[in-house]
């Protein structure tokens, strides 16, 4: 046996577990040493067999050196050929762009600014590798070189916008802005395929706007220089090169010189109907005043708590008098109550309220943290909360929050289809989409509901970009739309494609087909029949509500009109409270329609209606569960236990709200007060705040422990408008975003068509 550590061939020993020896030929009754023993008994054998002995340890021992040095020689070649190259590229590589030549000369100090940089973004070895392939190689050393200029990471060497070593088949001028230049071919466009550039100058993607002017990154904090190409200001004109500063993040950037005039007769903002209504309903029935003002001390309790145990914080908790945070708001404190509720405390006139969550906007929301939002979540909720405070009160500090909050969103939009990515970082700019997303996609209803919020805001700061970009996006959609007319819910942002044939107009769907008519509404269709309707709202609406009323509408055993669910051709008979603010929809969508759609729309709105009024009052609650299920054993009810709950959502009391402003019944009212008693009753928990409820139908009831801030923004709103006369947010001066944030709408365009 070679290798034997011992001469003797009467030493060879047996290895047993644990490391445990014994000597071979021992009996089973000897002891098993726990390690090995210093020593062996010496026995009688002859000479010739401890020569043999010691010439087949020699040779072992040869032979286990030539192994170890074959191992040696071969890693060492492994290494020269195949590691150093991509170790090379790894100090090469920054931002999808190789390092200046000085990088890669023996004795030349490596641009450790640039190598930090790369570290920072965590940037895998194969990725910088695989991206290095694709880059032109930097000149040699020997040949001649323009002088050096200070430049930052995304500057050239002759200090003009983009990368130092632009990707391939990029012409000889800087970098294009997604959010500024376009698809027209122009100056900043590739030669090759009519685009502009994106951001990193590695590969190349559509455009909003007209692409005219090469756009120069300028000091941080100055905003973007736009210089038109062939004029002195042309740094392709001999003479005009300059040095360049360090460029800001994409979601930094200012845009103060984009500053487009609004169009007369333009409403930034306006009154919200509020003066005067004691006298204008001075001769109302007293029950419906004692009605508004109990709805007003409902908000005024729920605020009262959130102000005293979670000031700052994004919910309340009101059990534990704590703050809350739901995973949409990342893990940092935005305020989100704050700014949710604010214009539904203008509209009911709590004005030292609206004093103390003005002070803190303006000294604390920053919105900083490196963190992921989402990207919907904030242009509901944040965007469209300031915005609408700017409309109620004309006070710039909403305005230029929201702006500022939402270029924080801008770095969402760069993906090769323009399709913005679910959540965005607020400090590094770095974008993905929801884990749980079919295929990793875009969620319909987030990127499909954002028009409305940028589209004012366009409106408001001159800033053309976001309307550009969520114009775009519809537009792609919308000319996307399957042959079968559904929209499925998921849309791939790298590819354009549909995901996972899942279709609703409950939860991933309900509110891109809710703005589509609503962004008609905004451009004034609603107060200018005669208009020719534009195809990104009202026509895209009208053509989507003709599949859905053939495929997705039902009514049950029990006469329940209904919206069900479709997974690739399947019916899946079940409705989400999400889903019932579809009756305020196709009452809105009711004027406007030819007469014979006119009046279909509205027997949808009130059969729709009725049906989620009847699942509020078959539960024990008095509110309806999460999802209604329609079968032959069961309908209005939930079938598991984790569809039971009901979370203060607003969408049942959002259609009485409609229902009654467009029809007057007093059914409306009388269910909105119905609705109140519940909430009250049922929801109410600690000293001041609400609360949801895990199960509707429990015989004893037990809640949760969230005030949603989507409580005060919707539900108490749409409650305390259904008992206040019709100038109170007025449907023809008014348009609620989706979450019931009123923003003027445009009239202006009154004689236009609207076509693309």
């Amino acid at each position: 046996m070679p290798g034997l550590p011992y001469t003797s061939t009467d030493h060879i020993r047996e290895q047993r577990p644990h490391g445990a020896w014994r000597p071979v030929g021992a009996g089973a009754g000897a002891q098993w040493p726990q390690s090995r023993p210093h020593k062996l008994r010496a026995t009688k054998h002859s000479q010739a067999d401890l020569d043999a002995a010691r010439n087949n340890n020699s040779a072992a021992f040869a032979t286990h050196l030539c192994g170890i040095m074959v191992i040696g020689m071969g890693m060492l070649i492994f290494g020269s050929f195949i590691l150093m190259p991509r170790l090379e590229d790894r100090a090469q590589v920054v931002w999808g762009a190789k390092l200046p030549h000085s990088a890669q000369v023996p004795g030349v100090r490596v641009d450790e600014g640039a190598v930090e940089g790369a570290v920072q973004r965590d940037v895998s070895v194969e990725r910088i590798a695989r991206e290095a392939r694709d880059e032109p190689r930097p000149p040699s050393p020997q040949q001649p070189r323009e002088p050096r200029h200070e430049t930052g990471k995304r500057w050239r060497e002759d200090g003009r916008c983009g990368p130092r070593f632009p990707a391939l088949g990029a012409p000889d001028f800087g970098e294009c802005d997604p959010m500024a230049d376009a698809n027209e071919k122009g100056p900043c466009c590739n030669p090759k395929s009519g685009w502009c550039g994106n951001i990193r100058g590695k590969s190349w993607g559509h455009c909003p706007t007209a692409c005219k002017v090469c756009v120069d990154f300028g000091p941080k904090g100055e905003g973007l220089s736009r210089r038109a190409v062939g004029t002195a200001d042309d740094p392709q004109r001999e003479g005009n090169r300059r040095a360049a500063p360090k460029a800001s993040n994409i979601h930094e950037w200012a845009s103060s010189n984009l500053n487009a005039t609004p169009p007369d007769g333009a409403r930034l903002h306006q009154s919200i109907g509020t003066e005067g209504m004691d006298e204008r309903m001075a001769d109302e029935d007293p029950e419906n005043a004692r009605r508004r003002r109990f709805v007003k001390s409902m908000m005024v309790s729920a605020w009262r708590g959130y102000e005293s145990h979670a000031w700052g914080e994004n919910e309340l908790n009101p059990k534990a008098k704590t703050g809350h945070s739901a995973s949409v708001f990342g893990k940092t404190k935005m305020g989100a109550t704050i700014v949710d509720a604010l214009d539904t405390m203008m509209i009911m006139n709590m004005t030292d309220e609206v004093a103390r969550a003005r002070e803190w906007i303006e000294n604390d929301l920053h919105f900083t943290g490196s963190t992921y939002v989402s990207v919907f979540e904030v242009t509901i909720r944040f965007v469209g909360g300031l915005l609408s405070a700017f409309a109620i009160s004309g006070d710039p500090l909403y305005r230029d929050k929201a702006y500022a909050i939402a270029r924080k969103l801008l770095p969402a939009f760069a993906t090769p289809t323009g399709i913005p990515m679910a959540q965005v970082n607020l400090d590094t700019g770095q974008i993905k989409n929801w884990g749980w997303a079919s295929g990793k996609a875009s969620v319909l209803s987030e990127f499909g509901t954002m028009q409305m919020e940028f589209e004012y805001l366009s409106l408001v700061t001159g800033d053309n970009r976001f309307k550009d970009m969520i114009n775009f996006v519809i537009n792609k959609v919308i000319q996307s739309r399957p042959p079968d007319g559904l929209y499925p819910n998921f849309l791939n942002p790298k590819t354009g494609r549909w995901g996972s044939k899942h279709v609703s107009l409950g939860a991933l769907g309900d509110s891109f087909y809710e703005y589509l008519l609503k962004m008609w509404v905004y451009h004034g269709g609603r107060n200018n029949i005669g208009i020719e309707v534009d195809m990104l709202g009202r026509r895209a609406f009208d053509d989507a509500m003709v599949t859905v009323q053939s495929k997705l509408m039902r009514t049950s055993k029990s006469g329940h009109l209904h919206l069900v669910d479709m997974r690739a051709s399947r019916i899946i008979p079940k409705m989400g409270h999400l889903a019932c603010f579809t009756g305020g929809m196709y009452a809105l969508a009711s004027k406007g329609a030819p007469s014979a759609v006119a009046a279909e729309y509205m027997a949808n709105a009130r059969g729709i209606t009725d049906t989620c009024r009847a699942a509020y009052n078959v539960s024990k609650a008095g509110v309806g569960p999460e999802v209604m299920h329609f079968t032959d054993k069961i309908e209005l009810s939930a079938l598991k236990r984790n569809e039971r709950y009901y979370i203060l959502r607003p969408e049942t009391v959002e259609s009485y709200f409609y229902m009654w402003r467009l029809t007057k019944e007093q059914k409306y009212r009388d269910w909105a007060w119905d609705a109140v008693q519940a909430i009250e009753t049922n929801c109410r928990c600690g000293d001041d705040g609400y609360c949801g409820l895990k199960d509707v139908n429990a015989d004893e009831l037990k809640q949760d422990d969230v005030q949603q801030s989507f409580f005060l923004a919707e539900t108490l709103k749409y409650l305390y408008l259904i008992f206040c006369d019709d100038d109170v947010i007025s449907l023809d001066l008014w348009v609620l975003n989706t979450e019931a944030h009123p923003l003027p709408i445009q009239n202006f365009r009154k004689g236009r068509s609207d076509t693309v």
